[in-house]
Parts: C-alpha cells; structure tokens; sequence
C-alpha cells in the first residue's frame, strides 16, 4: 500500500495506480491504470537501476520471493549482491545461514538487537574460501577486529564458509585485531603436507597472541605469551564451534578448553601454535517462504 507523501509524490484518494520502468528515458513512472495518465516521475538514478531486476539467486531461494530484499528483513540486513546470508551472533555463538547454491556468501555479526555488514567471500569450485591478507572488521560494540593470513601460507589456508563464520564470530566478540591463521586446508580440502587432519576447510592452526599485540611467533612458554587473551581466544573458539583444540603443557599449565599434544602422543610441537578440529557449530538453517505473484500499487482508500 503506498501511502500518501510516498517518494513518487501525493496520490489522489481512491485510485488504482501502477509502477512502470521508463528505461529509455531513465524514469520511474507512476501511472494511473484507468486511463495511463502520468501522475508523477521520478529519475532512474544508479542506485535505482540494480533493483530493476529480480535476485540473481532467485531459484536457489524458492521459498522467498524474487522481488523480496534482504528475505524480508531489512530492518536487520543489507544485501549488497543478493547471495547468501551468514548472521553470526557475538553473544551466543549462533549462527544463522540462508542457503543456496551459490558461490558468494555474506555475512554479518548481530547481538540480537542490531547488525553489522563484515564482508563478502567468494567460494571456489570445492566450495571453500580462499583466506589471504588481513580481513578487517568493526564488532557489535563498535571496536575494530579482525584477522590475517600468515604470509606464505595463502596456498594452504582455504577455509569452509561456515568455519568462516565461526572465526569471524570469535575474533568479533573479543575485539581483537592480532590473530593470526597458520593455514586450513589446500584449495581442494585436503590436508596440506605433514598434516593429516586438515581437512574440509573446517581444522586449522592460529599463532598463539602475545602481550605487544603484534601479529608475530611466541611459545607457550615465552615471556611475550598473553596468557589472559589467550584464555578468551580459545573459549570464544570453543563457544562457536571447534570442540577439541591441542595446545601444550608448561609447567603444569594448559590453555581451557585444550589438551597438550604430547600427553596425546602426536609428535609435532604445539607450543608454537594451537591447533583447532572436531568442528561442531551450532548453525541454524533458515527458510522464509512467501511469494508474491503479482505486485500492485494501490492508493489509499
């Protein structure tokens, strides 16, 4: 129902009007539909153009309609490219995905009152995401986060959307800026060579974080180790989603929510980096289903 004083002008009472594209001329026309008269323009601006078209994923949502924005919430999102939607809740560790086939996926953080855009990633034909550089964000609390590959290990550091997802989440609720990825898995989901388990773009290794904030090497056991954020770093891991990591014990210390490789009898040193598997979020899948098939402009009656 278009109100009154709506953008393309004052309507008159008691009138059925429709909305036609005026591509030629580049203008939006309002048009009375008893007799075409024109009541009133509007210019077709760059902004205006894009939503001239349906959703360019429009058969992968068939229970949301091709002229619906942001599935019907756009008090909550803003699409920039109409592909998938990941909502990561900084506070639950949920994380909410409408899916498709698509190979784009967008995702946003939430408190559960408000959201905030991250970015957008693109998948590659095994479905997982190339991680390269820094990737930088701002959090629900309005403090600068983010993350960065380790230089050299682009190759190795292909990440599954939804593991994704879950680091974006964990390094949003702690604010932090320092985190480092060591690598995930090769561009086609096999674990890079002498690791066995990275699999799937879903098990990786992180620097540990030190005291200076710099995103550089420390040790378990090294006078730079931040044992405090170290701390919240693998508890935030734990609440979205990676149930096992392997760290190392020092002197009878071991990071929550770890165990310590040599006390698992795995022979590689993990004192130099933590080791993340037995990925298990809790990812809800949404669905919102109305269709419109015809879509009419009415005046207020």
């Amino acid at each position: 129902m278009l109100e009154p004083e709506a953008s393309l002008g004052v309507l008159p009472d008691s009138i059925l009007c429709v909305i036609i594209a005026d591509l030629q001329n580049k203008m939006l026309l309002l048009v009375r539909a008893s007799n075409g008269e024109i009541i009133t323009t509007t210019p077709i601006t760059e902004d205006l153009r894009k939503w001239l078209s349906v959703d360019p994923l429009v058969d992968n949502y068939p229970d949301i309609s091709p002229y619906a924005y942001c599935a019907w919430n756009p008090l909550r999102f803003v699409d920039p490219d109409g592909k998938d939607i990941y909502t990561i809740n900084e506070e639950t560790g949920t994380i909410e995905q409408v899916r498709t086939e698509g190979n784009m996926h967008s995702y946003y953080l939430t408190n559960g009152t408000n959201t905030s855009f991250v970015g957008s990633f693109q998948q590659n034909e095994n479905g997982l995401i190339p991680l390269s550089g820094n990737v930088a964000f701002n959090n629900m609390s309005g403090e600068a986060c983010g993350f960065s590959v380790k230089e050299g290990n682009e190759s190795r550091s292909y990440i599954s959307p939804n593991a994704l997802a879950s680091l974006i989440g964990a390094v949003g609720s702690l604010g932090y800026t320092d985190v480092t990825v060591i690598g995930f898995s090769l561009s086609d989901g096999s674990s890079p060579s002498p690791s066995k388990s990275h699999k799937n773009g879903n098990v990786g290794d992180l620097r540990y974080l030190r005291t200076d904030g710099v995103s550089a090497p420390t040790l378990v056991n090294g006078k730079n180790f931040d044992v405090r954020r170290n701390e919240a770093m693998t508890a935030a891991l734990f609440k979205f989603g990676w149930k096992d990591m392997i760290s190392e014990r020092v002197d009878g210390y071991l990071l929550p929510y770890t165990s310590a490789a040599s006390e698992r009898h795995i022979s590689s040193d993990h004192s130099n980096h933590l080791h993340i598997q037995r990925y298990n979020p809790n990812i809800l899948e949404t669905y919102m289903g109305i269709n419109f098939t015809d879509i009419m402009v009415y005046g207020k009656r």
